[in-house]
């Protein structure tokens, strides 16, 4: 009777061990439409409240970025500083409460004010919303999982002529970590630039935001109507 008893009790853990294993193969197996995509995406058509956002742009396998940026968003307003091998150093302040943007390009010693105009609907494609992707249906390829560094990632491609881009998302997250760019050679696709995301929510505190005086510049040139 004992025996019977550890016998079915063997038979049971090999049955649930079975679907634990099939349900895993078939989550890594598991194909994503690009409308599956959009759906794992948490696109966003308004800016968050509070997040800091950091952005590196690299030229082909080079560890050196020729672009860097850190964004930090509160309460409707966004501070960015950017630099790099190839950038100038530049810091920009969007008020959307006010419609004002200040840009300080500190290698020209220039400070310029502008109008927010399309601003906002810019850093949300660019960062936050994804609706952009729904329109290429038929260039879309799903190209399945990875991990890397104990994160998973969904990975698919755009490709449109000679270009093709491949997407990482971090399905934990669910935001877009990670772009490559190829362009074709000779029928060969060959990887011209790689841009990192890191995306952290509610960290930003208001001394993060660039708290912008004109007095500490005297001697930048002032360009752009002040409101």
């Amino acid at each position: 009777m004992i025996k019977n008893r550890a016998f079915i009790i063997l038979i049971i853990i090999i049955v649930i061990g079975g679907i634990i294993i099939g349900t895993g193969i078939i989550y890594r197996n598991t194909k994503y439409s690009l409308d599956k995509i959009m759906e794992l995406l948490n696109s966003q058509t308004e800016l968050p409240n509070n997040v800091y956002v950091e952005q590196e742009n690299f030229y082909g396998t080079s560890t050196e970025a020729y672009l860097r940026a850190k964004i930090y968003i509160k309460d409707n307003v966004v501070y960015t500083y950017q630099d790099g091998t190839e950038s100038q150093n530049i810091e920009m302040l969007y008020d959307f409460s006010r419609s004002e943007l200040i840009a300080i390009v500190h290698d020209l010693k220039t400070i310029t004010y502008f109008s927010t105009g399309s601003s906002k609907e810019y850093i949300l494609s660019n960062n936050f919303n994804y609706d952009w992707l729904k329109e290429y249906k038929e260039q879309y390829k799903y190209l399945g999982k990875e991990t890397i560094d104990n994160k998973t990632y969904i990975i698919f491609s755009i490709t449109e002529d000679n270009i093709k881009n491949i997407f990482y998302i971090d399905v934990e997250n669910k935001y877009i970590s990670k772009t490559e760019n190829y362009r074709r050679d000779n029928n060969e696709y060959k990887l011209e630039t790689t841009v990192n995301y890191k995306y952290l929510y509610n960290v930003v505190k208001d001394e993060d935001i660039l708290k912008f005086d004109s007095n500490n510049y005297q001697d930048y040139t002032v360009q752009g109507e002040i409101n």
